[in-house]
């Protein structure tokens, strides 16, 4: 098969603006093919990216691609991870308009602890028995850009929209866990 590197780029024309972007490599996987083209898979295009899109993570399950990506300025509670979605690797991808991971706003809101703020920027892994990982970091409540700086957690990855065969990875519940994970 073929080997592609992913990647985020921004715009000085464009201030603040990003592209996620592919180009295949060649058969090494240390230098691009000769002849291949860069290809813009994804742009910040939503109000709630403000102009970032970034981190991509791309996995392959049953005739699709997911798109894994993380959006918002990174040193704010409104970073979060999205996923878009496409039956071919150069796209188009389709953005699902609910968050893989973010803040948990209920509690954030209520003034409550809601032990993790801008969760984002993270890598997929699948496990032995097939089940989808995601390893990312977050700020702790109340200590957005300051120490202990953003740590790293794992949820599992459930898979919503069922009967439909529409189906879209999501952490439960939306918000990263506070207990531990198994």
């Amino acid at each position: 098969g073929k080997h592609y590197l992913v990647w985020k780029t921004d715009h000085i024309l464009r201030p603040g603006g990003s592209d996620v972007v592919m180009q295949e490599l060649d058969e090494e996987g240390v230098s691009f093919a000769e002849g291949s083209e860069r290809h813009v898979i994804m742009q910040d295009d939503q109000p709630e990216e403000q102009r970032v899109v970034e981190g991509p993570w791309l996995m392959f399950r049953d005739n699709t691609y997911y798109l894994f990506y993380s959006s918002s300025l990174y040193f704010t509670s409104n970073y979060h991870m999205g996923v878009a979605k496409s039956s071919h690797i150069l796209g188009p991808y389709t953005k699902r308009n609910t968050p893989v991971v973010e803040t948990d706003w209920e509690r954030y809101n209520a003034g409550l602890n809601s032990t993790w703020e801008g969760p984002g920027h993270g890598s997929v892994v699948a496990d032995s028995s097939g089940d989808w990982w995601l390893a990312y970091h977050s700020w702790q409540y109340g200590h957005l850009n300051r120490e202990p700086g953003r740590v790293m957690l794992l949820d599992k990855l459930m898979w919503h929209g069922f009967p439909s065969p529409d189906l879209w990875p999501m952490v439960e519940g939306g918000v990263p866990s506070d207990t531990p994970q198994e």
